[in-house]
């Protein structure tokens, strides 16, 4: 609990500074730079633990196997309790409320039809009005929203994207995974040793990260207008994948050699792979962490690749909830293109929802 509220504290502190230096905002051009150093320090080090140790050099294999098959589970409850909510509250595939015309004429047929009693259709058209004042309110709102500290942009190139987030992903982890097993697994030195040292430089490198993100979003200062621009009712459909993704999680912990609660804590880091297996392996569960690391970054990957095939096939704001917290961000000009331009506001409140309560939901169920 201690190092939770260390890292909240981390980024609220980020933001109260960075929201006293927007009027030289503009010199905080390199922010960029500094997230890809951390994300690069943090993968190494989970690589160097990994790579130390001898039970996930011996099951790497099935660990990715295990990560493929968690990250199908969980995506599929995520999307499935988001789809269970639209339908509730009347929202089409594409994110329309209920047809008014269709309402009125069937109300006109009901009226014009004298078998039909007065108390029916007074019982009948309050139903219709409460429904579609149910729909108002979750209409989604026309306009764009600021993300990171700046503006969302139209040209972004998401394949430049992914191009810069494999390099960032795979070549330290690959380093870090040969240091630990070429160099430190040799050397007979004392594993709980490294434990404690590569823990502590994940909590740092943790800390340092979230400092970095609340500096980011500080400078914009747009992320409560951004709330009120989507509406406190948004949050539903970020509840339902979160939760979706929880019992999918813990579906896991049933069918894979893993504990209920390690497979909640995966399915908490929704596509956050610098974040969940870190905590998750400084806790001590390197095997769950590992496997956390390959799920989170095929979750940010094939949910960004997925995006259009949820989109055309199952739903506008499912979409959304498929590639994590990167729906925020680089999932997001992927996921207008593919929906539409309202659709940034799901996609903008689905990501952060899910990066706020990664530092919540994460140290809690693996601690249990």
């Amino acid at each position: 609990m201690a190092t939770l509220l260390f890292y909240y504290a981390a980024m609220i502190a980020g933001y109260y500074l960075a929201s006293r230096l927007r009027d030289i905002k503009g010199r905080f051009k390199n922010l960029d730079k500094i997230f890809n150093g951390l994300i690069v320090f943090l993968i190494l080090i989970m690589g160097i633990r990994m790579g130390s140790d001898e039970k996930v050099i011996a099951n790497l294999g099935m660990i990715g196997a295990y990560s493929l098959i968690m990250t199908v589970v969980i995506v599929f409850f995520s999307v499935f309790f988001v789809y269970i909510v639209r339908k509730n509250i009347k929202l089409d595939k594409e994110a329309n409320n209920i047809k008014k015309k269709d309402i009125m004429d069937e109300l006109d047929e009901m009226y014009t039809d004298k078998a039909v009693d007065a108390s029916k259709k007074t019982t009948k058209l309050s139903k219709v009005t409460d429904t579609l004042k149910s729909a108002d309110l979750f209409r989604p709102v026309p306009d764009t929203v600021a993300i990171d500290g700046g503006k969302y942009e139209e040209d972004t190139s998401p394949s430049k994207n992914n191009l810069q987030i494999t390099i960032l992903v795979v070549v330290p982890l690959t380093l870090g995974l040969l240091l630990g097993y070429k160099v430190i697994l040799p050397c007979d030195m004392d594993a709980g040793l490294i434990a404690d040292l590569t823990g502590n430089l994940l909590i740092i490198g943790v800390t340092l990260l979230l400092f970095a993100i609340g500096f980011s979003l500080g400078l914009g200062g747009n992320v409560l207008s951004s709330v009120k621009k989507i509406g406190i009712k948004f949050l539903i459909f970020p509840l339902a994948a979160i939760l979706g993704s929880i019992v999918g999680g813990a579906l896991c912990g049933f069918i894979l050699p893993i504990t209920i609660p390690e497979g909640m804590a995966i399915g908490s880091g929704f596509g956050w792979y610098t974040m969940a297996p870190t905590v998750i392996t400084e806790a001590g569960h390197t095997y769950a962490g590992a496997i956390s690391f390959m799920h989170n970054v095929i979750r940010e990957m094939g949910g960004i690749v997925m995006i259009p095939f949820f989109a055309s096939k199952i739903g506008f704001i499912e979409a959304t909830a498929v590639p994590g917290v990167c729906a925020m961000d680089i999932g997001m000009p992927i996921i207008e293109r593919c929906t539409k331009e309202e659709l940034v506001a799901y996609s903008f409140g689905m990501g952060v929802s899910m990066s706020i309560v990664v530092p919540l939901l994460v140290p809690l169920f693996i601690n249990i």
